[in-house]
C-alpha cells in the first residue's frame, strides 16, 4: 500500500501523512455526519462498539443537517472546488 500511497501523495502535493491517519478521519467524518456508531464499527473493521467508542467517543454528539453542510463547505468548499489542506499533525489548515 505504501509504495502507491507515498508517491500519490507527492503528486498532489500533499505533505506525509500516514495511511492510517485516513482511517481516522474517515471514521471521524462518519460520527460528525451523524452515521450509526454500529455501521462506523462494522466499516472499521472493530470486534466491538466498546472500542469505536474507546477511540472516538469524544467525538460524539448531536449533530444536525446544518453542521454536516457545514463540515462538507470546510471540505470541499460550498460549490465542491476545494479541498483543505492539511498539516504534519493532520489538522486542517481552514482560511
Amino acid at each position: 500500500m505504501r509504495r502507491k500511497f507515498e508517491p500519490a501523495l507527492k503528486r498532489a502535493e500533499i505533505e506525509r501523512i500516514r495511511f492510517h491517519d485516513l482511517r481516522h478521519t474517515y471514521a471521524s467524518i462518519q460520527i460528525e455526519l451523524g452515521e450509526n456508531p454500529k455501521y462506523i464499527q462494522h466499516q472499521m473493521g472493530h470486534s466491538s462498539i466498546k472500542i469505536m467508542f474507546d477511540t472516538y467517543g469524544h467525538l460524539m454528539k448531536t449533530v444536525n443537517r446544518e453542521a454536516a453542510n457545514r463540515l462538507g463547505d470546510a471540505i470541499f468548499g460550498s460549490d465542491g472546488s476545494k479541498m483543505v489542506a492539511t498539516n504534519k499533525k493532520g489538522v486542517a489548515d481552514i482560511g
